[in-house]
């Protein structure tokens, strides 16, 4: 499953690590506009992690969205929501309170934990098929 540079897709998710780390830091300061928007890039840069690692290439975070929907979503791979897309975008539709930056940082933190579990499973195959 690993058809690309494992290290690229690593590097992704421990970017999303790092985003997760500000989101919080913006909740601890009151400061929920940066929370959401630090949570939400943490989500789109791990799945722009799986995304590569299944050799799917994307350049925009609207494609991410998309393509993640395509190759994950609807081939029952990520079913913790029935759109990747819509559960991303709540930002577009919810205004900024501490209770959104708190629900949103959940969510996000639950998608890393998926992103990391489907990577270590993919290298976990390569390392038997080899």
């Amino acid at each position: 499953m690993c058809r690309c540079d494992d290290r690229s897709v690593a590097t992704l998710i421990l970017e999303s690590d790092e985003k997760i780390s500000f989101s919080e830091e913006s909740i601890a300061n009151n400061a929920w506009a940066d929370s959401i928007y630090h949570s939400y890039s943490a989500m789109v840069n791990a799945a722009k992690a799986l995304l590569l690692q299944q050799s799917v290439q994307c350049n925009t975070q609207t494609g991410i969205l998309k393509d993640f929907d395509t190759h994950f979503t609807e081939k029952g791979l990520y079913t913790e929501s029935d759109s990747f897309k819509n559960l991303v975008l709540q930002i577009n539709q919810t205004e900024p309170s501490e209770a959104f930056a708190i629900s949103y940082l959940q969510q996000a933190k639950d998608f890393i934990a998926f992103a990391r579990q489907f990577r270590e499973q993919a290298v976990l195959e390569v390392k038997e098929a080899s």
